[in-house]
């Protein structure tokens, strides 16, 4: 799982699964807090792994004042593996095309290359606001 934004794309799996949906839901929040436009809450559990992965490379994003081209992953697969009321966990198949880091004037100062089809072990967790990524794997 990238340490960077996902970007809500097209994705070859029907969006009308609701977990598929939620996936793109979190992704897209993801995307906002990690460009500084949401907090990271907005896609991660508070306290989870998650939370702070994200909180560290926000920090480090401005710390370096650099921003991300949010990449463009495509879903291939969600498949629910346990669900109870209170959390989820999901195998998620994606692959993310490639993304720049851009310096404060714009710059492109560096870019990292385009990942092909990857599964990660995802675990949701429900809160007051709905399902936010716990952890990734």
């Amino acid at each position: 799982w990238s340490a960077l934004p996902p970007h809500p794309a097209a994705t070859a799996v029907p969006v009308s699964d609701p977990w598929t949906a939620t996936v793109h839901r979190l992704d897209a929040a993801r995307t906002a807090a990690l460009s500084g436009h949401a907090p990271v809450t907005a896609a991660d559990a508070a306290g989870g792994t998650a939370e702070r992965l994200d909180a560290t490379t926000r920090a480090a994003l401005v710390r370096d004042r650099l921003t991300v081209l949010a990449p463009e992953p495509q879903l291939a697969r969600v498949v629910p593996i346990d669900v109870t009321p209170e959390t989820a966990t999901l195998r998620v198949t994606d692959t993310l095309g490639a993304y720049d880091y851009r310096d404060a004037a714009g710059r492109v100062v560096g870019r990292v290359p385009a990942r092909g089809s990857r599964t990660w072990t995802v675990t949701l967790r429900r809160t007051a606001d709905g399902w936010r990524y716990e952890s990734v794997s």
